[in-house]
């Protein structure tokens, strides 16, 4: 065991962060990396998917060695990497293809129906999935020009796509980097 060393977790881990101030939890999945080897301890650095945003991204946190030695050990250099929350398998369908919008409208009804829509929109922020339809306001800037439109869709990025579109069938080029945003009205 070095430090550089990497090994990828086979189930969510808590852990204290290096500083000793937060709680820290790594999915199962995210990979990790050895920045420190102490006697009894390590540092080790991963992807968090905490709810507090400020705590989520790549942070480092302590690990007892008796704890690391278990994790490394059990670490196959040839197994397939596991698959992280939300992210899509090799060979999947991603969840914003078209194909699979039917889906997602049903998921919205039942969740509406059952009174679980605050649930429905926090799982489908988590794994990064198409949410309940929502009025969102569109804004592309060409130029001196700011471009609005006004669409019900399940993203940000759909009703960006949709006004895109919109402007395309109206013969107004949006070039690349264009300034966009959109947010929920």
């Amino acid at each position: 065991m070095n430090v550089g060393d990497t090994f990828i977790l086979e189930e969510h881990l808590r852990l204290q962060s290096a500083d000793g101030q937060y709680n820290l939890t790594f999915p199962s999945g995210a990979l990790m990396r050895i920045t420190r080897l102490y006697t009894d301890r390590a540092v080790v650095r991963g992807q968090t998917r905490d709810e507090w945003p400020a705590y989520g991204g790549e942070r480092s946190a302590g690990i007892s060695m008796l704890q690391l030695q278990g994790l490394v050990a059990a670490a196959d250099p040839n197994a397939p990497r596991p698959r992280m929350l939300g992210e899509t398998p090799e060979g999947g369908i991603d969840p914003r293809d078209p194909g699979l919008k039917w889906l997602w409208e049903d998921a919205a009804k039942v969740a509406k129906d059952e009174g679980y829509c605050g649930i429905y929109d926090q799982i489908c922020a988590k794994l990064g999935i198409p949410g309940r339809p929502k009025n969102y306001t569109a804004n592309i800037k060409i130029g001196q020009v700011t471009m609005t439109g006004k669409f019900l869709c399940h993203s940000r990025d759909e009703a960006l796509d949709l006004l895109r579109s919109e402007l395309k069938d109206q013969g107004i080029l949006v070039p690349d980097g264009a300034a966009a945003e959109a947010v929920e009205s």
